[in-house]
């Protein structure tokens, strides 16, 4: 017996495959172009089940404004009690951050290059001024890496949270 096995990430298929549970060799998985046979799901991610040395597919955190990471600008920092950070999985560039202090309609942070999207993308975010009430702004992501928002005014909290596929 076979089934159709997919992993997704907040509603993104990441990894697609079959289960053959007849031949007991487990998953048969393809990731990124890369074939996994008799796969295994770890906490590191996933990796090749009979041993040889196919590539582990986990996604690699970066926390914004970490030492050797991407540094915030104009102003911007995490926001009490939140840890902004990008991680690839895949083709895949997830951005999830909680900011404040930022300079209105000005770029947050710069992704490195690898991390870049093809195109300009615009995405939403929430943020709100006052504590109470929360806004919907577009969030931009540069072919060069900004991530600009457009938030106006004394930004208390910006929430955003995207993924998209690399160039």
């Amino acid at each position: 017996m076979s089934a159709d096995v997919t992993i997704s990430d907040h509603g993104i298929a990441i990894v697609t495959g079959q289960y053959d549970t007849a031949a007991g060799d487990g998953l048969s998985l393809r990731v990124a172009g890369e074939s996994f046979a008799r796969a295994q799901l770890t906490a590191n991610g996933l990796a090749a089940g009979d041993g040889t040395a196919a590539p582990t597919v986990s996604p690699a955190q970066h926390e914004i404004g970490e030492t050797d990471q991407p540094a915030f600008t104009n102003g911007w920092e995490n926001a009490p009690g939140s840890t902004s950070v990008f991680y690839h999985y895949g083709p895949f560039v997830f951005i999830d951050i909680g900011v404040t202090g930022g300079t209105a309609e000005t770029s947050v942070f710069t992704l490195p290059a690898g991390s870049r999207p093809a195109a300009s993308l615009t995405r939403v975010a929430s943020y709100t001024t006052d504590g109470a009430t929360y806004t919907n702004s577009p969030v931009i992501i540069g072919t060069d890496g900004t991530v600009t928002t457009a938030a106006d005014g004394d930004t208390e909290f910006l929430k955003f949270y995207t993924s998209f596929l690399h160039a």
